[in-house]
């Protein structure tokens, strides 16, 4: 035999579907209310990642800035030259001369290692650059491999054919070396430099050298 409580739970149980059922519109409103509801949250965790994924790029880039300074030395401007240089000596055996060509190419450029402490900043959108002064790379830039006796008369020894050698490699530096190809040396570090930080996102770039 049911007992009158239990019989009570299922009648009410029994008139809450009846009472649902009347009144259907109400769950038809109650369910498109949950799915809005999901749809709005869904939305709103779609914006926060994108402005979490754009907020970790900005502030991984200044450290893709000063990992460039790994790079070393940084080539902008070469030149490739000849250079004639003669000497002649008189003595006991007659005159002596002696004639070479050298063959030189000089590379102007920048050493990133030489970089000042806080060479590179950025905030936001902008980046700044103090670059390190534009010298030249190498001093031993003469090809010796190439440099060639062009007129020789007599016997000459190793001192003798060391000083030609550094008054061919004064001469080229004093040609090449000059203001003009410093200051394009210069305009190509900005250029090469801008092209590079624009690809990293950078639309305002400041770059200034050390020393100038």
């Amino acid at each position: 035999m049911m007992r009158r409580g239990e019989r009570k739970r299922r009648l009410t149980a029994a008139g809450l579907l009846w009472w649902l059922a009347r009144r259907w519109w109400l769950v038809a409103l109650l369910a498109a209310l949950v799915v809005t509801g999901g749809l709005i949250r869904s939305c709103k965790r779609g914006e926060t990642s994108v402005s979490l994924t754009h907020t970790t790029a900005i502030d991984t880039t200044p450290e893709e800035i000063t990992a460039l300074r790994d790079i070393g030395q940084w080539e902008l401007l070469t030149i490739s030259t000849e250079e004639l240089i003669d000497t002649v000596a008189t003595g006991w055996t007659g005159v002596r001369q002696l004639v070479r060509i050298y063959t030189g190419t000089l590379r102007i450029g920048i050493d990133l290692r030489d970089a000042a402490p806080g060479w590179a900043t950025a905030r936001g959108d902008t980046a700044w650059l103090r670059l390190p002064p534009v010298k030249l790379l190498d001093e031993r830039f003469i090809d010796e491999a190439r440099t060639r006796s062009f007129y020789e008369r007599g016997r000459w020894d190793a001192a003798t054919r060391q000083q030609l050698y550094e008054r061919a490699r004064r001469a080229m530096m004093r040609r090449c070396l000059t203001q003009e190809n410093m200051d394009a040396a210069r305009q190509n570090a900005r250029q090469q430099f801008t092209s590079l930080l624009r690809g990293l996102g950078y639309t305002h770039i400041n770059i200034t050298f050390e020393n100038t």
